[in-house]
């Protein structure tokens, strides 16, 4: 299992996709967010579950767009997974 920063996660995705989503079938990964989000603003975990990313992490405490897609996702999956 690997762990990457949501930016080296897009670098991965833009100048290596393939690879990357090779990588996700046969490894798990963790997507999380940078450091400079001070905020606690959540980036679009869409591309990077569509990427096969297993595990993409969001500031909870934000109830943005991206955490609503995040909760439209567990609950269309019967509130697991």
């Amino acid at each position: 299992m690997s762990s990457f920063a949501e930016t080296a996660a897009l670098g991965y995705l833009k100048s290596q996709a393939i690879e990357f989503v090779n990588y996700n079938k046969r490894q798990m990964s963790r997507i999380y967010p940078k450091g400079t989000r001070a905020d606690s603003s959540n980036y679009m975990p869409q591309i990077f579950w569509n990427a096969g990313c297993q595990m993409v992490a969001l500031n909870f405490q934000t109830p943005d767009l991206p955490m609503q897609l995040n909760q439209g996702k567990f609950e269309y999956n019967g509130g697991c997974g």
